[in-house]
Order: structure tokens, then sequence, then C-alpha cells
């Protein structure tokens, strides 16, 4: 949805670009010999510049492109902005992942030292349903906390109380 709402934001903008430069900045009026050589004179252009901008995030010279309004310049702006909400999305979902990650560590590394210790017990698939049942000390079908602070106790997962 990001890059759909980039392409559309890129697109519109290179059309509005493109409109702006040629109404604010009309080259066929000018004189051949004072029309700038790095105007914005075709879609094709106004997309490339858009593109360069947003991906970039520097507002030129792009393959010698430069927009020479005002309005194409806040154009430009708006696109540099965009370009840099568009850099930090990624960082904002790493940085989610990584808390998201960070806030269940104790029970990953809870995880990983029952899965150390099956393997060092050499105990079967079969065998873990025993196990459950003999930790289940008042029978109710379920591990409570007092349960499995039993369990690593008698497994010697060396986890504080408050980790488990």
């Amino acid at each position: 949805l990001p890059l759909i709402f980039l392409c559309f934001s890129v697109s519109l903008a290179a059309s509005t670009l493109l409109y702006v430069e040629q109404v604010d900045f009309p080259v066929s009026y000018m004189n051949p010999d004072e029309v700038p050589a790095k105007t914005i004179t075709s879609y094709a252009t106004a997309l490339q510049y858009c593109a360069f901008v947003v991906f970039s995030v520097s507002p030129g010279p792009h393959h010698e492109l430069i927009s020479v309004t005002p309005s194409g310049q806040i154009i430009t702006g708006i696109l540099l902005a965009l370009g840099i909400l568009m850099l930090t999305l990624p960082l904002a979902i790493v940085g989610h992942y990584f808390l998201q990650v960070w806030a269940d560590r104790d029970l990953i590394l809870a995880h990983e030292k029952v899965k150390e210790r099956y393997v060092d017990l050499a105990l079967q698939p079969a065998d873990l349903l025993d196990c459950f049942i003999e930790i289940d000390q008042m029978r109710t079908g379920q591990i409570d906390f007092q349960d499995f602070e039993s369990l690593a106790g008698t497994l010697n997962l060396q986890l504080p109380r408050y980790r488990l």
C-alpha cells in the first residue's frame, strides 16, 4: 500500500509540476536563446525528476533537470518531505518489531532453555505428556505459574523468578 501511494503521489506531482512549469514559465513564448537548458518540458522528464527527488531525497540537479518556477520548487519541497517519510517508514517497522521481540524476550529465553534441557535429557515427544502430567500438581489439566516455577527449578533453567 505505501508503494502504491508513493507511485500515485509521484505521478500526480509530475503532472502538477509539468503544468506549473509550463504555465508559470511558458517555454513556447520565450526566445529560444533565453530558455534554460535544464527546464522540465515534458511529462517524462517531470516524472523522472519527481522520482529522483523522492528516492534520492535531494532537490537536484538530477540529470541536469531543475525546477525553475517558485511553484515548482514548492512541489519539489513537498516531494522531498514525502521522500523523507518514505525512508523513515522501514525504520519505524523495524523499530516496532524490535520492541515487540524485546518485550517477549523472557518468553523466548525460557522457551529456548526448556528446549535445551529437553534435548540434554534426551526426552522424546511421547515423554512430554508424562512430564506435563507430573508437573501439574493440582491435576487441573493446565500448568499454572507455580507448576511452571517448579518445572524451571527441576530443569535447572537458571532464570530468576521475575523472568519467569
